[in-house]
């Protein structure tokens, strides 16, 4: 049977009637599903599907009222809400909009739950594209209420209006609430009984996007990958689907992390796909012009103009027979156009292309837009050396950002990052241009203007990983900050700005490890329930696990493990709400160069800090009563030489590989090494000023390598090391080193001491002497010892939190590309490795440890990679992460004999009260004195960082020598005899 299509309104109308009359016994009514059957419904079908959705309205909109008129109110409402998906299908949205306003403010709660649950959800969805943001976050919060009290926990179209919600959140730069409401979407598509496959990609691909704006480029790329995964086989039909999770998502993911390998590989790989697609829809090609505006992009970071010009113009191609509807991608295009042209030095085309594309963006009202077109012009003209000219079209392009955000909302993660990156440029300009304090005085201003938008954007960044990257953005931003300060400090004179660099050193030093300090004291100070608190370590120790064990193309534990971060990030979240008290970050408070002299007035120490910044070399000098900023050029081959200076020292104590000859060769070598770091790092601060006998090192990205104790000083009469005469202690900061540690009450008063076993064929070879080093420790101190088999993980982990001191005697390896795979090792029964006898570096950050003081008497304890803004990321920090309060640990593989002895005469200086960096200064000069040890390699790996401070380890000195066993005895006989006499004559 065919259906006539009818023309006239009469028509409509009389059909409508016709059908209504014919149909009527077969349309059936409940409270929330209509079934509706017959000629009419058939026929408004057929007009949608053929899109007549003005003729299929007009049948709608008089059925509906005909069922109102009836007192039908489901079938009213759900006519209705047909309307207006048909008008959104149209692009008519504010139509749409009084459609559904009318009728569900008209409908009845009690009877219209689900209808009302999809009316609002379609609402929010014409409040997005117009752009009403805060109108469509209140419909789907409507939405969400209506369908959570009718639909399973679980059920799909909640889940839908959460990634909607999260959709929302993203425009209005809200991020922590998208994350939030991704997430959600995400575990409620997971755990229903058949997965919603399509909204979990949906959200997971979004969610991937905001942490990725975030910086969080691990979790970001883990959650892309599973998203992928789903995708290839969700549109294993569908082909066409899948470009824009390679061109959209993975592109900008591998754009944020500046990652322009696998920008090219994401983006030609959606080409592929495209190029497969014989019969394009316009869709399709507007894909295929995305991808030549992200390859063009890709090569323009890479610098390679041409290439990015050639793509840039074959995205314009397309964008041309689209001229209403990449309107805005012609515009963007442009933009990136004149920044290829600027690169080659042709300012007059580039600003050809800069003023087509703004004038688009004018006429789009687009005010970000607007701002990059300034942001360009400013970089060309400083590019020409106009120096005046650029400042001014850099400030117009700030001028811009500022009409489109609120400076002082934290969440606005896209408009900060721009606002600080064009005044970073300004004032590089300015300390560029700068011929006068006044100039300078200008530069530095806009250094404390980024300095409290950074603040404000450290803030959103909550994990460890997206801060990694913030920081790393930050520390060229810092680098060109002091030497503002410094260019100021030198030639006024002036305190202040001194306070300033030292304040500009410490922000990109140690800011993660700050971070966790304080979120543990906070955790600390608050009166968590045991189960709250078992909870806590339950779920970090779950995904510490997951996450060392991680399989990427294993999508049942990758959904396992972001089931279970989910959990956490909850967790905290209601920990938040229930204690307001709680820090998850550290408060920066301004560190002034005299309250460091205060602290340092105390401990007669001095404070070392240094700060490279490729070619210069700053150290920032504090005593009790002087300081200065020195500032030096360095030479650019300076980190190789570190290398240089620790291989001689290795070689020249190898006994197997070379003779003595050749070893006194190789120590001559690393001697005229040695003074040359002593030149550059040490001499021009004692000429000045009268270093005291403790010294505490900051070091600064290879500096952190330096055995600094290993450096050699020449006089008229004699060589000698610098730990002849300095104590050398070392910090990850100086905000560290004057933070308060809060010290746990421990339940046991005895060091907790493991020397593992090793099998004889083990990969880790067996160590001859780690036993007797901690037998050695319990003839000064009470010793809870597990030796050979029994020192096993597991007992570590159940009695981490209950010491004040942790010695561990054992074979740890260094992982140079995953730091947190980088391991202490516990027994070694079998041939080969037991992993689960391994203590991973990344296991630590989810571990409590409560101890003053961990001595790691293992191989490169001290070493890692380097992450810039944070320092080495060492086993040594990843104890100090957990909590303790100082750890000795080793810069390269130690002699096993001889750091039995060194540690033993560490004890020893424990004993008499000795700080920590006294006891083991103490014990390197004992070692000078023996001809055997006298070599640094023994003695310069070992290095003390952290709180200092005396441990009163003989308020636990319960341990009985052997011969005070008879005597303790006797005494006991003698009392007892004596209160047996008593005893008889009080009878008697």
């Amino acid at each position: 049977m065919t259906l006539l299509k009818f023309s006239t309104k009469n028509n409509i109308i009389l059909l409508f009637f016709l059908c209504l009359f014919f149909s009527s016994p077969f349309i059936q009514f409940s409270h929330c599903q209509i079934k509706q059957k017959g000629p009419l419904e058939s026929t408004i079908l057929t007009f949608e599907e053929n899109g007549e959705i003005d003729s299929a309205n007009q049948l709608l909109l008089n059925r509906s009222k005909s069922f109102y008129d009836m007192g039908m109110d489901s079938a009213y409402l759900a006519d209705k809400i047909r309307i207006a998906i048909n008008l959104q299908g149209n692009g008519q949205f504010e139509k749409s909009i009084d459609v559904l306003q009318a009728s569900l403010d008209h409908s009845n709660d009690s009877i219209l739950v689900k209808l009302k649950g999809n009316g609002y959800h379609k609402l929010g969805v014409a409040h997005y594209y117009l752009n009403e943001y805060n109108q469509a976050i209140a419909a789907y919060k409507q939405a969400l209420n209506y369908r959570k009290k009718y639909l399973p926990q679980n059920h799909k179209n909640i889940g839908k209006t959460l990634a909607n919600l999260g959709h929302v959140f993203v425009e209005t730069k809200d991020m922590d609430n998208a994350i939030s409401h991704f997430e959600e979407s995400m575990k409620m598509a997971i755990e229903t009984s058949v997965p919603d496959t399509s909204t979990f990609v949906i959200a997971g691909s979004n969610l991937s996007f905001v942490l990725a704006l975030k910086d969080d480029f691990k979790k970001s790329e883990e959650y892309l990958n599973l998203v992928i995964a789903f995708a290839k086989e969700f549109y294993a039909n569908e082909i066409w689907e899948m470009p824009k999770y390679y061109s959209q998502f993975a592109f900008h993911i591998a754009k944020r992390k500046g990652d322009t390998k696998a920008m090219i590989k994401y983006t030609k790989n959606a080409i592929s796909i495209y190029d497969k697609i014989e019969d394009k829809y316009d869709e399709d090609w507007y894909g295929l012009s995305s991808c030549y505006s992200n390859l063009g992009n890709a090569y323009l970071i890479n610098e390679d103009y041409p290439s990015s010009k050639e793509y840039f113009l074959k995205d314009l191609e397309i964008n041309e027979k689209y001229p209403k509807e990449r309107l805005f991608q012609t515009g963007s295009t442009l933009n990136s156009l004149s920044v290829a042209y600027g690169g080659e030095g042709n300012f007059k085309e580039s600003q050809k292309q800069i003023e087509k594309a703004r004038n688009i963006f004018i006429e789009l009202k687009d005010s970000f837009w607007i701002s990059n077109t300034y942001h360009n012009e400013g970089l060309n003209a400083i590019k020409r050396g106009e120096y005046d000219l650029g400042i001014s079209k850099l400030n117009e392009a700030i001028g811009f950002i500022n009409a489109d955000i609120i400076i002082d909302d934290a969440n606005v993660i896209g408009g900060l990052s721009n606002l600080i990156e064009i005044k970073s440029e300004i004032a590089k300009a300015q300390l560029a241009f700068a011929q006068n304090k006044n100039a300078l005085k200008d530069a530095f201003n806009s250094y404390v203007e980024i300095d409290i938008l950074l603040g404000k954007l450290r803030e959103d960044f909550n994990s460890d990983e997206s801060k990694k990257f913030l920081l790393n953005k930050a520390r060229d931003i810092y680098a060109s900050a002091l030497s503002c300060t410094y260019q100021l400090w030198e030639s006024t004179g002036n305190e202040e700005y001194l306070d300033w660099s030292f304040s500009f050193m410490e922000k990109t030093k140690a800011i993660i490890l700050l971070d966790a300090i304080s979120k543990s004291q906070s955790l600390e100070s608050l009166d968590l329930s045991s189960q709250e608190r078992e909870k806590l370590d339950s779920l970090n120790n779950q995904i510490s696990s997951l996450e060392l064990n991680q399989d990427v193309n294993d999508s049942d534990q990758l959904i396992t493990q972001i089931k279970s971060r989910i959990q956490l990030e909850e967790f905290e979240k209601e920990l938040k709400e229930k204690y307001p008290t709680l820090q998850t970050n550290h408060q920066e408070d301004f560190l002034a160069v005299s309250e460091m002299q205060s602290k340092l007035t105390d401990e007669s120490r001095a404070l070392l800090e240094f700060f490279i910044d490729e070619d210069i070399l700053y150290a920032l000098y504090i005593d009790a009563q002087n300081s200065e900023l020195f500032r030096w050029t360095i030479d650019n081959n300076l980190s190789n030489k570190v290398f240089k200076f620790r291989n001689l020292l290795d070689q020249s104590a190898d006994r197997f590989t070379y003779n003595k000859s050749q070893r006194d060769s190789l120590f001559d070598a690393f001697e005229l090494v040695s003074r040359e770091f002593y030149r550059l790092l040490i001499k021009p601060i004692q000429l000045k000023y009268d270093i005291p006998e403790k010294l505490c090192i900051i070091p600064d990205q290879y500096l952190s390598y330096l055995p600094f104790d290993a450096i050699m000083v020449k006089s008229d009469q004699s060589t000698t090391f610098l730990t002849e005469k300095y104590n050398i202690s070392y910090s990850y900061s100086a905000s560290l080193f004057n933070k308060e540690r809060i010290n746990t009450k421990t339940k046991r008063t005895s060091i907790l001491s493991f020397a593992p076993y090793f099998h004889i064929d083990n990969p880790l070879v067996t160590l001859s002497f780690n036993k007797q080093e901690v037998e050695s420790i319990s003839s000064h101190f009470k010793v809870d010892a597990y030796t050979g088999k029994k020192a096993l993980k597991y007992e570590f982990k159940e009695r981490a939190e209950n010491h004040p001191v942790i010695h561990l005697s054992s074979h740890a390896v260094t992982n140079d590309s995953i730091s947190d795979r980088s391991y202490i090792s516990f027994a070694q029964e079998s041939s080969s490795l037991n992993q689960d006898q391994l203590l991973y570096a990344g296991e630590l950050y989810n571990t409590k440890v409560a101890a003053d003081l961990i001595v790691l008497s293992a191989c490169e304890t001290g070493l890692g990679k380097i992450e810039e803004g944070e320092g080495v990321m060492s086993l040594a920090r990843a104890f100090t992460y957990a909590g303790a309060g100082s750890v000795i640990s080793s810069l390269w593989r130690i002699d096993d004999e001889f750091s039995s002895q060194l540690i033993s005469d560490f004890y020893a200086g424990m004993k008499e009260g000795k700080q920590i960096d006294e006891s083991l200064w103490g014990a390197k000069k004992k070692a000078l004195e023996d001809p055997k040890f006298k070599h640094p390699y023994y003695w310069a790996a070992f290095v003390p960082t952290g709180k200092m401070d005396a441990i009163d380890l003989n308020d636990f000195n319960t341990s009985i020598p052997l011969w005070g066993y008879p005597i303790f005895f006797l005494i006991l006989m003698v009392l007892f005899y004596v209160w047996w006499g008593i005893r008889k004559r009080y009878y008697l």
